[in-house]
C-alpha cells in the first residue's frame, strides 16, 4: 500500500542485480514465519540488508527455500526446485500450476506463460479452472519459450508475431534459414538437455510438485482458488511425460532422446 516503499525496495533489487520476485518471496516467508506484518520502511531496510549480505539479510539472501528450513519451517517457503513462486497463485489459474511444478529452472512463470489462454485468452480461451488438457498445451508453450529465449527475444512478443516470423526474423539475424517447426525442435531439444541435467543433480519426478498448501488451503483472494486436487494433478503430471516422450517417473526415454539428435546414456535415472 506504500508505493514509494515498494520503487524504493524495486530500485534497489535493481541496482544489485536482485530479483524483485525471490527477494519479495523470502520477505513474505519471513513475515509468516514470524507471524507478523512488517510494515513498508522495514521492508526498505531488509531488502538493504539482503543487498548487502548483512545482519538477517545474510540469511534472506540465501532464498525463501533455505531461509525457512533455517527457521525450521521449511512448509512456510513457497517454491518449486528452490525458486520462490511469482505472483500467479497457480490455484486460479491450473495450467500455471503445471507450469511451475514442471519448469525446469523451478516456479517460474516465464518458462511458459499459460496466463495467456488462461487469463488473457490469447492465443485462444482455455479454462483456467481444470487440469484437463493442459499438458499438451505446456508442452507446446515450454518447447516456444525455449527456443524464444535461445534468441534473446522477449516472450511477450508471441502476443503480436507468429512462429513463422519469427523464423524469419532468426534467418535475417543469422544467414541460416529456419522453418517454425525447426524452431520449435530445437526448442523441445533445449527442454530435453535441461531436463537431463536436473536429473544428473538428483531432481525427481516429487520435485515437479508444488508446496503442499496449495493442495489443501483455499485462497482467500479468488473465489476459484480452491486446493488444487493433488490425484488430479498427479494424472496432469503423468499425462505431461507422455506428451513430451518421457517415462513415468519423468525421464526422456532413449527414443525420445534419438528423435532430438541426443545421445542416450542408460545410466539416467530419476528413482
Amino acid at each position: 500500500s506504500d508505493y514509494e516503499s515498494i520503487v524504493e525496495m524495486n530500485r534497489l533489487c535493481n541496482d544489485y542485480g536482485l530479483d524483485t520476485i525471490s527477494v519479495g518471496a523470502t520477505l513474505a516467508c519471513m513475515a509468516e514465519i514470524e507471524g507478523r506484518r512488517i510494515p513498508p520502511h522495514k521492508l526498505v531496510e531488509l531488502t538493504k540488508l539482503v543487498c548487502e549480505n548483512e545482519g538477517v539479510g545474510a540469511e534472506l539472501a540465501l532464498c525463501a527455500k533455505r531461509f525457512a528450513e533455517l527457521r525450521g519451517k521449511p512448509d512456510a517457503a513457497m517454491h518449486v526446485k528452490g525458486l520462490e513462486l511469482p505472483g500467479y497463485d497457480p490455484r486460479g489459474v491450473k495450467g500455471m500450476a503445471l507450469g511451475y511444478g514442471t519448469s525446469n529452472r523451478g516456479g517460474c512463470h516465464l518458462r511458459a506463460y499459460m496466463v495467456s489462454p488462461e487469463i488473457l485468452r490469447k492465443p485462444k480461451a482455455i479454462d483456467r479452472s481444470s487440469l484437463d488438457g493442459k499438458a499438451g498445451y505446456l508442452f507446446v508453450f515450454q518447447n516456444r519459450f525455449a527456443y524464444v529465449d535461445s534468441l534473446v527475444l522477449c516472450k511477450f512478443l508471441f502476443f503480436a508475431v507468429s512462429d513463422d516470423e519469427v523464423s524469419k526474423l532468426a534467418a535475417a539475424a543469422t544467414g541460416v534459414e529456419f522453418t517454425a517447426e525447426e524452431l520449435m525442435k530445437i526448442g523441445e531439444r533445449i527442454w530435453n538437455l535441461e531436463r537431463l541435467y536436473n536429473i544428473a543433480c538428483g531432481f525427481t519426478r516429487s520435485d515437479d510438485f508444488l508446496p503442499r498448501r496449495f493442495y489443501t488451503e483455499a485462497s482467500t483472494e479468488s473465489p476459484v482458488g480452491q486446493p488444487i486436487n493433488r490425484d488430479e494433478y498427479s494424472r496432469a503430471l503423468t499425462e505431461y511425460y507422455t506428451c513430451r516422450g518421457w517415462d513415468e517417473q519423468g525421464v526422456p526415454t532413449d527414443g525420445k532422446l534419438k528423435e532430438l539428435g541426443i545421445e542416450p546414456k542408460r545410466s539416467r535415472s530419476a528413482a
